[in-house]
């Protein structure tokens, strides 16, 4: 496969005596979709947070497109082409969906602080603004307000604002929570389009969405990684049905 995009060793964080991530390793090839999944409180969105750099690992290394990440900021790893969709939806309400990506482009290219009136007239802005939520499947609803829009629409502009800064990796922690079938399905399919320019690490609780999408998943419980392999690898591995089940070790 090639050398990975992303290659996370032996992280570890701790909050005093609460072992989130124990010695985690995983890694991310180019053109590959990793879903981690888990137990809550396995330390998922943790581990998600520490590859983007929003938290500090206390030991172990993130290497990505081939050069130590650990220490450096987000905007650092934003801009080297880590994108990232949070688990719960953050957009700016009262703006349309075309503006909510405006400023999503401005924050990547560099001039946020513009007045808003110059950004709606750069012509380049804009048409990439229509490239994303065209990607996205919104491009009927760039002048609606993202207040307005459904909740699977919300998530689906939450992809085009993190596709606005041309990510060669997409973290994406729980694209579908709260969704229904349809929504998921929707979402599914939209993962599905961009799984062929992008690479994913999918952190994600529907694991019928993790079937449809995942080349390797990584389960994590307790902050270890259990077992990593394809899909019907994980499906059948006996300590992710027991991790699921929730049954002790010592029972038959």
């Amino acid at each position: 496969m090639g050398e990975p995009l992303l290659e996370v060793r032996r992280l570890v964080k701790t909050f005093g005596a609460m072992t989130v991530t124990a010695s985690v390793d995983l890694t991310v090839h180019p053109g590959e979709i990793h879903a981690v999944i888990g137990p809550n409180g396995a330390g998922k969105t943790t581990l998600v947070a520490q590859i983007a750099g929003e938290l500090p690992p206390d030991s172990g290394s993130i290497r990505f497109k081939g050069k130590d990440v650990t220490r450096s900021p987000v905007h650092a790893r934003s801009r080297s082409g880590m994108g990232r969709l949070y688990q719960l939806t953050s957009l700016f309400p009262g703006f349309s969906a075309r503006d909510n990506v405006l400023l999503a482009l401005q924050a990547r290219n560099g001039h946020c602080f513009r007045f808003w009136k110059d950004a709606r007239r750069d012509d380049s802005l804009n048409a990439r603004a229509l490239e994303c939520l065209e990607l996205a499947g919104l491009a009927r609803a760039g002048d609606v307000r993202a207040e307005r829009l459904s909740h699977g629409e919300q998530r689906q502009l939450e992809v085009a604002m993190v596709m606005a800064g041309r990510p060669r990796l997409m973290l994406l922690d729980e694209p579908t929570a709260g969704m229904g079938a349809e929504e998921t399905s929707k979402m599914v399919g939209l993962l599905s389009r961009l799984r062929e320019s992008h690479s994913m690490l999918l952190v994600e609780h529907d694991l019928e969405a993790v079937y449809a999408l995942a080349d390797r998943i990584s389960v994590l419980v307790y902050g270890r990684v259990i077992a990593s392999g394809g899909v019907e690898e994980i499906r059948s591995d006996p300590d992710v049905r027991r991790a699921y089940l929730g049954e002790d070790e010592g029972e038959s």
